[in-house]
């Protein structure tokens, strides 16, 4: 598999940080126990892999608000640092070096812990701006496909993002492919939209007659 990182997991972290992070159920909370960064000069000195980074928002959702606790909920409920995987036979943070960066803010490879849906639009496009319009393709687990012109009047509702990303440029309905679709939403005029837009979508009948592992391949 190669070598590991020599950085990382094996970086001399300040005694204090040190001290916080070795502590399971109290001190300093971060994701998975990963020293927790605040600043951009950190996050260029330290160049990690990968930076996880909270987006505590909700206010466009219309029902069963409270998706904004979800990034300290995730910290909270992460506080052992358990990341040896059975099946690869190894040690993730010896292969990684994953930082913690806060909330709304960040560079590097980010993983944005939501948050309502309505996030994805800022996000994708954040990614797009990068990489180019038209470069970038969504996989996209849900129940809803998250395609509609406006929910109430709102155009950047948690039911609306990937229709404006499509519509942006941003991320083309043929690079978007949408797994788990069920239940009441969208209508047909939406679907009909989606398939002229070229998306691909897997219902989870889909995935009831086929199998997950059929669907995913």
């Amino acid at each position: 598999m190669g070598d590991h990182h020599d950085h990382g997991p094996h970086r001399e972290l300040p005694p204090g940080m040190a001290e916080q992070l070795d502590l399971p159920y109290s001190g300093m909370v971060s994701f998975g126990h990963r020293p927790f960064l605040t600043e951009v000069d950190q996050l260029e000195s330290w160049r990690p892999d990968v930076a996880i980074v909270g987006a505590p928002f909700d206010i466009s959702t219309t029902n069963r608000p409270g998706a904004r606790f979800g990034p300290r909920a995730i910290r909270a409920t992460a506080y052992e640092p358990g990341t040896y995987h059975l099946d690869l036979g190894l040690e993730i943070f010896d292969w990684l070096d994953v930082v913690d960066f806060g909330d709304a803010y960040c560079g590097i490879v980010p993983v944005v812990l939501g948050g309502d849906h309505s996030i994805t639009w800022p996000s994708a496009t954040a990614v797009a701006d990068v990489h180019g319009y038209g470069n970038v393709g969504v996989v996209h687990f849900d129940a809803h496909a998250d395609t509609a012109d406006n929910i109430e009047g709102n155009l950047a509702s948690h039911g609306t993002p990937m229709r404006r990303l499509i519509e942006s440029g941003a991320v083309p309905g043929t690079h978007f492919v949408q797994v788990g679709l069920r239940g009441y939403w969208p209508p047909q005029d939406t679907f009909e939209w989606m398939l002229e837009q070229g998306m691909t979508w897997h219902t989870m009948q889909e995935i009831w007659d086929r199998g997950f592992k059929q669907v995913m391949s």
